[in-house]
């Protein structure tokens, strides 16, 4: 019960801190989706090869004779592991150091990003000798220097400090959150951070869950925009904006219709509209006839004026069927996100 909260919470704070949320919902479902499906594969310090699930639940093992190779400060390292400490109280802020027997790029999956395990249990567990429910947190290979054998991750930073770049709703301070939910007033929360067979141990002592999480909402705010920055970055311009614009038959889905779906206070940069019929029929399984949908794609390139991003979105129309051959009115949703300004010209 304690992990399903927990994705549930990290998926819910990325769809508050979303822009558009109409524009995202149909990119996140699918990221969510990948997220369950996906098996990352990685190599450990032995050299023989482990295949780790992405949202996996594992169970850490227990201190004893191993050689802790991840340490944590209140503050970003500098020098070695100088200041490290394993317990922290609400309110201070956590980094991480990595020392590293491999270069970094020795364990990166094989779509190229490195996957570490944040394992957390709470003091009554420890007491009665439990092992750490663990969830994975990704790391986007592109933003880390894969010939290092240091490795600096930010577990809870500070807002302007913060700087690793977390990928597929997987972020180490939304787990943080998740994991501390459901603490009670002044628990200790302790933690496991591994990389293979690399890890470290600290401690949070959650004065209250409420408190904690106003705490660090505006770090994982934060780290979410990376995660949004990286995002555009990688969508790009559709082919079909160089193709011929048609018209639809329904004349109540024109230019201005269509801008109107946009949200409020936006640009539209570029439209384009497909060939064909303007509507397929929905039925269910049954036969009977449920509403008529867009057909043609309807690809809108917009720009929000306060913020200055631009997104990417493919808006689609319906009409509830409302029996005796008639449909009703006209609705809409869109699916999209974020696209980098300056690949529309």
């Amino acid at each position: 019960m304690k992990k399903i909260l927990s994705i549930i919470f990290c998926c819910c704070v990325t769809l508050f801190v979303s822009q558009t949320a109409n524009a995202q919902l149909g990119k996140f479902l699918d990221k969510a989706k990948s997220i369950t499906d996906k098996v990352k594969e990685t190599t450990n310090t032995s050299g023989t090869s482990s295949s780790i699930g992405s949202g996996s639940v594992t169970k850490a093992v227990e201190k004893s004779t191993e050689r802790i190779s991840i340490f944590f400060a209140p503050s970003k390292f500098k020098n070695g592991t100088e200041g490290a400490k394993t317990q922290f109280k609400e309110g201070e802020h956590i980094y991480a150091r990595l020392i590293l027997p491999k270069p970094v790029k020795e364990y990166l999956s094989k779509n190229g990003d490195l996957f570490l395990n944040i394992g957390s249990r709470n003091q009554y567990a420890a007491g009665n000798g439990d092992g750490y429910a663990g969830m994975d947190v990704q790391i986007n290979g592109n933003t880390i220097d894969k010939e290092a054998t240091q490795l600096d991750v930010d577990v809870l930073p500070a807002v302007a400090d913060a700087s690793t770049h977390f990928k597929e709703y997987l972020q180490l301070p939304a787990q943080m959150g998740a994991d501390c939910s459901t603490a009670k007033n002044n628990e200790k929360i302790e933690f496991v951070l591994e990389l293979n067979d690399l890890k470290g141990y600290f401690s949070i002592e959650v004065a209250n869950s409420k408190t904690f999480a106003a705490f660090i909402k505006p770090t994982i705010e934060k780290v979410k925009s990376f995660q949004d920055d990286d995002d555009a970055m990688q969508e790009e311009v559709r082919p079909e904006f160089s193709e011929k614009s048609y018209t639809f038959n329904d004349p109540q889905i024109n230019k201005q219709r269509i801008i109107a779906t946009l949200p409020d206070n936006t640009q539209m940069l570029k439209m384009v509209i497909g060939p064909g019929e303007d509507y397929v029929v929905i039925k269910n399984d049954f036969g009977a006839i449920l509403r008529k949908q867009s057909i043609r794609y309807i690809y809108v390139l917009y720009k929000e004026k306060t913020s200055g991003y631009c997104y990417s979105v493919n808006v689609i129309f319906e009409r509830d069927y409302e029996g005796n051959g008639k449909y009703g009115n006209l609705t809409n949703h869109n699916h999209g996100g974020r696209i980098d300004c300056s690949k529309i010209k």
